[in-house]
């Protein structure tokens, strides 16, 4: 028989949630018993993926909402802390937010989870920890995380935070580990996949931008949702050993390095257009995503389609080191899924981006003239 193992997923109720609890469900070597808490249960799209929802226990509710929270941990013996705000979207430009939920929320969660005795804990980090703006190249986790002042966002600023809070609350008898993950993207996706696949759709995909001295798009490294799955289920394989390492971050990505844009390159295809050869220079295109983000923040309270620091990430050389992650977890990831990307959203075929590209253009044409009256005014 199976042993039995309780666990909870705080903030499970999204796609990087229930992927987990698919993987969770499909495990051979225990059973788990599986609690989400979350403001939704938001079901997968893709028909690959089977979960059993009879067998979830879904809680509707913040994990900031202490009563909610303690049904939560009931009996649990596992937490996987998934839940953050502040990565894209209008909570973004909204620092007070961030701070309460992704600092604040995970002090308080750590504390009652070692009021309720949980025994394993793993949060889902990010590399915005390290990310500044500078290249980086085979980034280790064992370097020192930058100042306070150094980040260019409060998500960053956050996560980094939170981190420091779940590393240092480990111990023998409530262990810990966190792990880092960059541009999470999948089949069905509909967070940042989804973003480029609307932005290559409307024709906005047009453009390279590099801002090194080589004149070449940036290299990086992304997380596929399978290699982010299969990090947290040996992350508490790992947490379980009497002996096993605790209180340590781990950089889960795939193992493939590649340039910024044309990782995206098999999506453009299959969606049926052409990887973009024009470039733009990064000065411009910054100022614009600054003014965007203005706009979108603080006039009209809507989502920016890309981020001043999401434009940062395209242009910037950044890759990890997985040493530790396959010395202590045993994570030995694939190289990506883009293939399966590209296939999933091949439906979603459009002939022709002519007017959708045009429209841009004149977008460009129109900001481009304000800001020139702004600064000749």
């Amino acid at each position: 028989m199976l042993p039995k193992k309780n666990i909870t997923l705080i903030g499970g109720g999204g796609y990087l949630g229930l992927n987990i609890v698919s993987k969770l469900q499909a495990e051979t070597d225990a059973e788990y018993s599986i609690t989400i808490l979350d403001l939704n249960l938001v079901p997968l799209e893709n028909p690959d993926i089977r979960i059993d929802y009879k067998t979830i226990k879904f809680i509707k509710g913040s994990f900031c909402d202490l009563e909610k929270l303690e049904v939560a941990l009931k009996n649990a013996e596992i937490v996987f802390h998934i839940a953050a705000v502040g990565v894209m979207g209008l909570s973004a430009g909204d620092r007070e937010q961030i701070y309460r939920i992704n600092i604040d929320g995970t002090r308080n969660l750590i504390k009652k989870c070692q009021e309720f005795g949980v025994k394993r804990f793993v949060y889902a980090s990010s590399i915005a920890v390290v990310m500044i703006g500078d290249p980086i190249y085979n980034q280790s986790e064992d370097e020192p995380l930058p100042a306070p002042s150094q980040y260019p966002t409060s998500y960053g600023y956050s996560k980094a935070a939170a981190e420091k809070l779940v590393l240092a609350a480990s111990s023998e008898n409530f262990k810990t580990c966190a792990l880092r993950f960059r541009a999470i993207y999948g089949p069905a996706d509909p967070n940042a996949t989804r973003r480029v696949v609307d932005l290559i759709k409307a024709g906005l995909f047009i453009s390279l931008c590099t801002r090194n001295k080589h004149k070449r798009e940036a290299i990086t490294q992304a997380s596929s949702i399978n290699n982010c799955t299969k990090a947290f289920i040996l992350a508490e394989k790992m947490l379980e050993k009497p002996d096993g390492p605790h209180g340590k971050p781990y950089n889960i990505l795939d193992a493939n390095i590649t340039g910024s844009f044309d990782f995206w390159g098999p999506l453009i295809e299959a969606l049926g257009f052409s990887r973009p050869t024009f470039h733009m220079p990064f000065w411009f295109l910054h100022l614009l995503a600054r003014f965007y983000e203005f706009l979108c923040f603080q006039v009209f309270k809507t989502n920016p389609i890309l981020t001043s620091f999401e434009l940062i990430l395209l242009t910037t050389d950044n890759t990890y080191s997985l040493r530790n992650a396959k010395q202590d977890l045993g994570y030995f990831p694939d190289d990506g899924m883009m293939t399966e990307v590209a296939e999933y959203y091949s439906k979603e075929r459009v002939e022709t981006c002519s007017s959708s590209a045009m429209s841009f253009f004149v977008v460009l044409f129109i900001v481009l003239l304000f800001l020139l009256t702004i600064f000749l005014v």
